[in-house]
């Protein structure tokens, strides 16, 4: 994390507004866990918009590494497919070591490099990646 600071990487100027309404939002988690599921119903719930899930482990050997390969995907999509205005990184709840994919350098320096407007990521605030992303967001289900 101190790297992290060193290189400006959680600074204020370097979040990027978010955008109001945005017409496609790109969710990267599992897709069969609870939080995708909030997720969707909550996004229905709110105002209606495209979503597409890239789907992914989120916790385990080689989660952090296709997490990181999600969000380098949404950037890279080519001009003409629907590409989000926002992404949200999601997972549920767990022990430090569950959670551990979102501390890997990979995930934090894919979602500092990521070109989109906004990262939401759905992570404890302890979490490394939280803290490069524009907005954290508690459990959707707070929000009924």
């Amino acid at each position: 994390r101190k790297q992290f600071e060193a290189e400006g990487l959680f600074k204020a100027e370097r979040k990027k507004p978010l955008p109001f309404l945005p017409q496609v939002i790109g969710v990267v988690t599992s897709p069969t866990g609870a939080v995708i599921r909030d997720i969707l119903h909550r996004i229905e719930e709110r105002f209606p918009a495209h979503v597409i899930v890239w789907p992914v482990a989120v916790q385990g050997e080689g989660a952090a590494e296709q997490i990181a390969a999600a969000i380098h995907g949404f950037n890279n999509l080519p001009l003409g497919l629907a590409r989000p205005d926002v992404i949200i990184v999601a997972r549920g709840g767990g022990s430090i070591e569950d959670l551990w994919a979102f501390n890997e350098e990979v995930v934090v320096r894919a979602a500092a490099d990521s070109a989109f407007h906004a990262h939401h990521f759905r992570c404890p605030r302890t979490q490394t990646s939280g803290r490069i992303s524009e907005a954290r967001l508690g459990s959707p289900r707070r929000y009924r």
